[in-house]
């Protein structure tokens, strides 16, 4: 937004230059003041908001206190997004994930204006939350230091936990998406929940795991309001019998793998790229108006001459006319003074 604002004030600007009267030349003559807004279908300036999904944790080389080293999903298609953009493109990229973020937390920190300046210029922002709101309530059941009656006994439970903590998640995510609207005039996106639980040991998990996360990602889709608010990543499908492949569900991680997070950078790519963002390019506005102020210039100077050589030819002619107003009236003179020298003699 802040660029388009940028575009209209220099073309407004070059548009009075234009029709100043020091410059009495029209935008037609000129060729019309060029568009330097560019079309593209990567986003110059994005930000990745969520969880850890989002910053990438269980990966190689991760770390919370640097999550650009790892090939996280976010750091994929920055890299991608960056290299199918010019340089004039200015690309940015910020990654605001972090470990253990619930939609209650994220919609905190929205709040506190924290990420206010990094909003307000995004072309996209990609949003990962959810899972942290119910992962607590699932690993509580599968936890290996529960005794097995435990387990039964928490299995039990569990339906009416998880709808809790979904209850939780149903109120948050629509502010989520007021806040995040206003706060950028970028494109939003969320991503829906896979299912890293389908093939546990534990059938319970696995029915429940369907159901509820099924329930969250009917959530996110109802508060897009038909993707007004806005467009869905739909991940959960890419996940569908696939978990053991892309998760590390066998280690008790619900988190992607790296196949996982390759397979999130490519739906996510594609549905991002879906829509047109826009660039400005100041060097070449730069060029142009310098290159057009030279014309206009010369175009001034030019002006100038002629003005001055039509008030030197107007001078001319009032002076000629004078002149001859003057030998007339000695003309006549002489004629009548004959005629009554003639009177005289006669």
């Amino acid at each position: 937004m802040k660029r388009l604002v940028s575009s209209v004030c220099a073309v407004g600007a070059a548009a009075v230059f234009l029709l100043s009267p020091c410059a009495p030349v029209s935008a037609a003559e000129t060729g019309g003041v060029p568009d330097f807004d560019i079309a593209v279908n990567a986003p110059p300036q994005v930000v990745f908001i969520g969880d850890s999904i989002t910053a990438g944790y269980g990966l190689k080389d991760y770390s919370p206190d640097d999550k650009l080293k790892c090939e996280s999903f976010a750091n994929m298609l920055a890299k991608e997004f960056k290299a199918e953009l010019p340089p004039e493109a200015e690309f940015s990229y910020y990654n605001e994930g972090l470990d253990g973020r619930t939609s209650g937390e994220l919609l905190e920190l929205l709040r506190s204006g924290d990420l206010d300046d990094k909003l307000k210029d995004a072309d996209a922002v990609i949003v990962s939350i959810g899972g942290n709101d119910m992962l607590g309530t699932f690993l509580d059941v599968l936890s290996r230091n529960n005794a097995p009656m435990q387990t039964v006994s928490k299995a039990a439970n569990l339906g009416r936990a998880l709808d809790k903590d979904l209850e939780g998640f149903a109120e948050n995510m629509p502010l989520i998406a007021d806040e995040l609207n206003a706060r950028t005039d970028g494109q939003v996106f969320v991503q829906t929940l896979y299912n890293p639980m389908e093939t546990t040991a534990v059938q319970i998990i696995n029915k429940l795991s369907i159901e509820k996360i099924g329930k969250l990602n009917a959530i996110i889709r109802e508060c897009s309001e038909d993707e007004k608010k806005y467009k869905i990543c739909n991940v959960f499908d890419e996940f569908v019998g696939r978990s053991n492949e892309l998760t590390n569900i066998g280690k008790l991680d619900i988190h992607p793998n790296a196949e996982g997070h390759k397979e999130i950078a490519k739906l996510i790519g594609k549905t991002i790229r879906k829509e047109t963002y826009y660039y400005h390019d100041y060097a070449a506005e730069k060029k142009y108006l310098k290159k057009h102020n030279m014309e206009l210039e010369e175009l001034r100077k030019k002006q100038e001459q002629e003005k001055k050589e039509r008030e030197r030819r107007e001078t001319i002619k009032k002076a000629a006319g004078t002149a001859a107003a003057g030998t007339g009236g000695i003309a006549v003179l002489s004629v009548l003074l004959i005629r009554y020298g003639k009177m005289k003699g006669g």
